[in-house]
């Protein structure tokens, strides 16, 4: 059975394959972007949600020229990059790039592809999120 990294040893190991990648594929080989993706993973796994936004922000540009917006790769690192987005706090810019996700989602694979339903059912879990939230606000006494 596989073991799960942890998550404050993942990335430095990730940093060091990102390096060997990049020297021997290429910036925009498969597997550098991949390697790049899973040190944004990591970084916010290990208590970075913001440094993992930002990795996210920087590896899709890329993998967008490289693979294309409608590639399955790109359309999976858009909704971890909105997920950590909603980890750092920015609900409202989760809820946007998850709403415009499922729409391209709903376009290139369908409404009813399991990936489809997968991001629609993160848009519905973050939006009741953003409503609990803002219900809370509203109920807290005023001080």
């Amino acid at each position: 059975m596989a073991r799960r990294p942890v998550a404050g040893t993942s990335a430095p190991q990730f940093a060091g394959e990102l390096q060997d990648c990049t020297r021997v594929l290429g910036l925009d080989h498969p597997n550098t972007l991949a390697t790049r993706t899973n040190l944004a993973h990591w970084r916010g796994e290990a208590g970075d949600p913001g440094g993992a936004v930002e990795a996210y922000a920087a590896v899709l540009g890329d993998r967008i020229r490289v693979q294309g917006p409608d590639h399955p790769d790109t359309l999976a690192h858009r909704s971890n990059h909105a997920r950590w987005m909603a980890e750092a706090g920015d609900t409202a810019g989760a809820l946007e790039a998850f709403a415009a996700l499922l729409e391209d989602c709903s376009r290139v694979l369908g409404p009813d592809h399991p990936d489809t339903l997968i991001v629609q059912g993160h848009l519905i879990g973050w939006q009741g999120e953003a409503d609990e939230t803002n219900l809370a606000e509203r109920e807290a006494p005023s001080s």
